[in-house]
């Protein structure tokens, strides 16, 4: 199943781990959504859906890390993610990938020619 959709945050971030933090709350529930409607007509999912991302900072705050200091200006609402990807039956999990390895960079920014088709080729699905 795919969703797609692109609009603006609607907050200004003040740094990249604040970006990333609201667009990762925002894919863990879209995930969420897509399991249970999957469910819902006879395809449940046996284990979370396994979410990339390249930023250490905001993996370490979905996980709950001692960083509130950094992070306290950050809304609320987008806290979500934590809930989801927490106790024992997440229902979605963050996993490091390396920055240079991340498909979703060919929506946000430029790339040289050969990454960009190295990640569409990820993303078509004619490449593993």
């Amino acid at each position: 199943m795919i969703s797609w959709e692109s609009k603006r945050q609607p907050v200004t971030a003040i740094s990249s781990t604040e970006s990333e933090f609201y667009s990762v709350s925002q894919c863990a529930v879209e995930c969420v959504y897509l399991s249970r409607l999957m469910e819902r007509i006879g395809y449940a999912q046996k284990s979370p859906t396994l979410i990339a991302q390249d930023n250490m900072a905001c993996i370490y705050l979905t996980q709950g890390a001692r960083m509130y200091h950094k992070a306290k200006h950050i809304d609320t609402r987008v806290y979500k993610v934590r809930e989801l990807s927490s106790g024992d039956n997440p229902e979605v999990k963050l996993w490091k990938i390396d920055g240079s390895d991340q498909p979703s960079d060919i929506f946000t920014k430029a790339l040289p020619r050969v990454s960009f088709e190295r990640h569409r080729s990820k993303i078509m699905g004619t490449t593993m």
